[in-house]
């Protein structure tokens, strides 16, 4: 249940004072519910929690009364309804404070959720979410129409994701950051009364529209082509080719890579903690690795890190303009969708590498090179071999690629077409290679 109590604000000097209830229970976090009246401190009675005799007593009295019963009825209403009991419902609830509420407009809302959803958080979670807070408003000024959580549905959702990639060109890891704060956000509003929580609003459904179809590390010889561009580039391009270097080094995701510093170097390996998973890794420092931390560790020690500190969406575009000036444009295919509908499309490698890419390649090319699934992920952190068995099929795929292509040079008179190959139809032509043929996920056939 619940409790109800009356009593007056801390004295300000002679002046009046403000008069509260003050709620508490079982699962409620105390708080408060002004009155809206104010009394002089030595006309309340302290004992009785009521106003003393004066010319207004019998008036004051009888709002105090009257408010407080209109409160415990709804408080009783909400805990039979199992409605959640806070301040911001309260406030939605009781006649005497709806004015204070205005009339749920985003500039009101979010304001209300920043203060109840980051008390007590870093500085840069409530930054997080002051951000989100302008993006909905910019949002609105593109839509022409105000935001509110009620109705945001799977046609507002695709809606919103089109105006975060084509209108703010956000790559992949940006948005899913804001639509992750965006549905704490819409959570809130559902819990606290501002939103129905129905299937139309179900927040499972709210998911990333746009994927891109297959995972994108670079090859061999396509890190080799940015790891030999020394001197190519100077100035912030420089140093996003070195992070994203030390990216596929180390397999460091992109806010691991910043928090990086000396400390976390021990030995001949980076001790680290990961940002997302809390997981702890050891990762081998090689001589790459080696050199580009010589190249910044100049006057920096302890936990200060190692590379001057940058915004994702910036560190993307300086990526792609390295590629796109390397020529690193080997096709890759992206799948759209909107409303419903999926496109495929192909785009250059350089317009679609992001922050993340940097881990892929060094997962795909360590185990390209032969190095056990179970070992490397206990160097990259990864604890679900859900999540990573997609790289296993793609070093899978590579290396049968780069077989089927050097047999193909060896025997230029049989062509490599697709996967599921039909072994009989060789089987004069080539019986010597059928055990090795049997075993390969590419088709062929004679040309």
């Amino acid at each position: 249940m619940f409790s109800v109590k009356k009593n007056l604000d801390k004295p300000n000097g002679g002046k009046e004072t403000p008069i509260y209830f003050s709620i508490t229970g079982k699962g409620i976090k105390r708080f408060r519910v002004a009155v809206e009246v104010s009394i002089h401190p030595d006309n309340w009675n302290f004992e009785a929690y009521t106003v003393k005799k004066h010319k207004d007593a019998v008036r004051i009295n009888k709002i105090i009364s009257d408010r407080e019963n209109e409160l415990t009825t709804l408080l009783l209403d909400y805990t039979a309804r199992n409605q959640p009991i806070n301040k911001t419902t309260v406030d939605r609830g009781l006649s005497w404070t709806k004015q204070t509420l205005t009339s749920e407009k985003l500039s009101v809302l979010f304001p209300a959720f920043i203060a109840e959803q980051c008390k007590g958080k870093a500085k840069g979670t409530k930054r997080g979410y002051e951000t989100l807070f302008g993006v909905l408003q910019d949002y609105e000024k593109h839509t022409k129409k105000p935001f509110h959580p009620n109705n945001y549905d799977m046609r507002e959702h695709t809606a919103f994701a089109d105006y975060c990639y084509d209108e703010r060109d956000y790559v992949d890891s940006t948005y899913d950051a804001t639509l992750q704060k965006l549905k704490t956000f819409l959570g809130w509003a559902q819990r606290n009364g501002f939103a129905e929580k129905t299937e139309r609003t179900d927040l499972n459904q709210f998911k990333r529209l746009r994927v891109r179809n297959e995972i994108s590390p670079l090859n061999a010889e396509e890190l080799q082509i940015l790891e030999n561009a020394n001197g190519v580039f100077t100035g912030v391009l420089e140093h996003a080719r070195n992070m994203f270097l030390f990216q596929c080094y180390t397999a460091l995701r992109f806010n691991d890579m910043l928090s990086t510093s000396p400390a976390h170097i021990k030995g001949n390996a980076l001790h680290f903690l990961t940002n997302k998973t809390k997981a702890g890794v050891k990762i081998p420092v090689m001589h790459q690795t080696q050199r580009i931390i010589n190249l910044y560790r100049k006057d920096k020690t302890g936990v200060t890190p190692i590379f001057r500190q940058i915004h994702n969406s910036d560190f993307t575009k300086y990526l792609r303009r390295i590629f796109k000036e390397l020529g690193l444009n080997r096709p890759v295919e992206v799948v759209t969708m909107k409303r419903g509908q999926a496109t495929r499309e192909i785009q250059p490698l350089h317009n679609v590498v992001s922050s993340h890419d940097g881990r892929r390649t060094f997962i795909t090319l360590s185990l390209i090179a032969g190095m056990n699934a179970w070992e490397l992920m206990s160097i990259t952190g990864h604890e679900n071999f859900e999540t990573f068995k997609r790289y296993v099929k793609f070093a899978e795929q590579e290396t049968a690629r780069r077989l089927c292509n050097t047999w193909q040079s060896i025997i230029p008179q049989f062509t490599v077409i697709k996967p599921n190959v039909t072994v009989p139809n060789l089987a004069e032509k080539m019986g010597f290679m059928l055990p090795v043929l049997a075993a390969m996920p590419a088709q062929v056939s004679a040309a």
